[in-house]
């Protein structure tokens, strides 16, 4: 059966065991990941696209693949903040006595995630002035959610 799968695709289709699709999987996430690790230890205005592009082993001309620029790039890693908030979400009661039983489990649930993914933190609440609105908006959302 994968012999038969193999031999319809088209002949190139394939590299070191991965198709088209899986390699460009595999560098999108490279590529966010050395942003990730960049922005979380510089200043997002002092990371390069070059230099994202290295740190991932990858050729500069497939960033243009997944991302217009490093503004995109930084707004995809920033986006992990949807995670942070679903553990929040989910660490709060149901019905709580009070409001110390609603904020201390959320609290908790935040802490910890902060700690647990310390880039990805940083990333998420990122200062640089080319993404304050976005950072706002970040902030906001927060604030809605534990409102």
């Amino acid at each position: 059966m994968v012999e038969q799968a193999r031999a319809t695709r088209p002949r190139g289709d394939t590299y070191g065991g991965l198709s088209r699709e899986e390699r460009a999987a595999d560098r999108r996430a490279r590529i966010s990941q050395a942003a990730l690790e960049l922005f979380a230890a510089r200043s997002y205005d002092d990371v390069t696209v070059a230099e994202v592009c290295a740190r991932a082993k990858v050729a500069k001309r497939y960033f243009s693949d997944h991302f217009t620029d490093r503004e995109d790039l930084l707004l995809s890693v920033q986006d992990q903040n949807d995670w942070l908030l679903a553990e929040v979400s989910a660490a709060a009661p149901k019905k709580p006595e009070n409001l110390d039983a609603l904020l201390r489990p959320m609290m908790t649930a935040l802490v910890t995630m902060l700690d647990e993914h310390p880039d990805s933190a940083r990333v998420i609440y990122v200062n640089a002035p080319l993404m304050e609105l976005r950072r706002r908006g970040v902030l906001r959302k927060d604030a809605e959610l534990i409102g």
